[in-house]
């Protein structure tokens, strides 16, 4: 039996750091949550140059300035064939990606995304791209452009490059996955209380550990920040408007787990008023009157250095008030989006 062929157009965006752009697929769709290369279905009436345009716009926002075959490759599910054109495009020189549709993007070396969880066709490419030899190519891989396809194996090569020049992290850097069903039962608990925690948005490697001992770290105002650092796994783009029952549900959560202290944290929302400072404050608030023995420490943004916001959470009488700087003054600028040095101890020297 033949399986019909889907033609996919998938963008190579390269940032001047060489970094390549990246975004998860979206909820709903088949591989949902998976890290690949942006792009979508070819339509009959559009060219593969029309097509990466389009996908790029409606996916991330970007305007592709010009746009350059690479490669193609096939790869067999069990009820098609998917051809993925891989096209290298150049943004438009004020462009920039955005997050939609629930969608992540970050820009990664080849060594960071080595760690990632790719859709399989993505994987698949970068596999036998990292492959290619001075012998025959597999024949699902077929370069359009050598050139091209030799700036991508380049950044492939340079993942492993990293890969020699560090050892193996040690045994007592290693964090187990434990805590079956305590961690599901907290992932059930959170799913349906609508619930976020940076132990998740943030990728925390601890996760498995505090899942287990029934406790998590509560994040605000949703899961999408305003800004973009760079040590930071927490999805950055346009946020919803605040939830107005997020404080009484957390403080619901808080009284399901029965915990003494509770930690809040929160994505910077740089477009509100307040920064978020009045939702932080009213969870604390709504914690002490559903649970009035449990103490909460609440871990701030530097809510633009605005007193009155952070007046807002002060009045509130939280246990512990935190902010965190992250790094040294020398190094805010080019890890921290947005973010002042002098202004975080100021916060921190006000409260």
């Amino acid at each position: 039996m033949t399986l019909r062929v889907l033609d996919v157009c998938a963008a190579v965006v390269f940032a001047d750091d060489g970094r390549l752009l990246l975004a998860t697929r979206p909820p709903g769709s088949h591989q949902a949550g998976k890290w690949e290369f942006p792009g979508g279905k070819v339509r009959s009436d559009e060219s593969l140059e029309e097509c990466i345009r389009r996908e790029a716009a409606e996916e991330l926002g970007l305007r592709v300035a010009a746009a350059r075959p690479v490669l193609a490759f096939d790869y067999a599910y069990p009820d098609k064939t998917v051809r993925l054109h891989f096209m290298w495009c150049d943004l438009a020189g004020d462009s920039a990606p955005e997050a939609r549709e629930g969608q992540a993007f970050a820009w990664f070396s080849a060594a960071e995304a080595g760690s990632l969880d790719l859709a399989p066709a993505d994987q698949a490419m970068l596999t036998a791209l990292s492959g290619m030899g001075s012998g025959p190519l597999p024949t699902e891989l077929r370069p359009v452009d050598q050139e091209l396809t030799g700036r991508l194996r380049d950044w492939l090569a340079s993942g492993r490059a990293g890969e020699r020049e560090h050892p193996p992290l040690p045994e007592w850097l290693r964090v187990p996955f434990a805590g079956g069903r305590e961690r599901l039962e907290m992932r059930s608990l959170l799913r349906s209380s609508q619930l976020h925690t940076v132990c998740e948005s943030a990728k925390c490697p601890n996760l498995c550990d505090c899942w287990k001992r029934r406790t998590a770290t509560f994040m605000l105002l949703g899961d999408t920040c305003t800004r973009n650092c760079r040590f930071c796994a927490v999805t950055h783009g346009r946020p919803l408007p605040p939830d107005p029952l997020e404080p009484r549900k957390i403080a619901e959560g808080i009284a399901a787990l029965g915990l003494r202290f509770a930690v809040l944290t929160c994505v910077t929302r740089d477009d509100l008023p307040d920064g978020g400072a009045g939702q932080m404050a009213a969870a604390v608030a709504a914690i002490r009157e559903r649970c009035p023995e449990t103490r909460v420490e609440v871990l701030c943004s530097d809510y633009g250095g605005d007193v009155d916001s952070i007046d807002l959470v002060l009045q509130a009488q939280p246990a512990v008030f935190g902010h965190n700087l992250e790094t040294v003054s020398r190094l805010t600028p080019v890890i921290r989006s947005h973010a002042d040095y002098e202004r975080s101890l100021a916060v921190l020297r006000y409260a």
